[in-house]
């Protein structure tokens, strides 16, 4: 499955809402088997509040093992591809990490507090 970002998104992309959109969509295309490729052509801007949920939020219900293996990108620029690993490195360590994720957690709620 081929996913064109800028087609769905436009090519600046930043909204979180989307983000978990594409993420269960993504996830219901690994549950046939399907792999999935985001092309990032056209896409000017795309912001970490999108790839977060989008490939991030993939961890917390699939194996890290097989987002790893069946989602991936293509047509980006070094920036996004490394924008893109990002986010599947924090998704990861969120999700399969407890310790990771409360010091996260502790770290959000230190700068709310403030």
């Amino acid at each position: 499955m081929r996913i064109r970002l800028a087609e769905r998104f436009g090519d600046t992309i930043v909204s979180g809402e989307a983000g978990e959109e594409l993420c269960q969509e993504i996830a219901a295309a690994l549950s046939r088997k399907d792999r999935v490729t985001l092309d990032f052509a056209g896409v000017a801007v795309i912001l970490s509040a999108f790839l977060n949920p989008a490939i991030g939020g993939l961890y917390k219900s699939l194996s890290a093992d097989l987002v790893d293996r069946a989602v991936t990108m293509e047509n980006g620029s070094k920036l996004q591809q490394s924008s893109f690993d990002a986010a599947k490195e924090s998704g990861r360590q969120y999700y399969n990490d407890a310790r990771a994720r409360t010091r996260r957690e502790a770290a959000i709620t230190d700068l709310i507090a403030g």
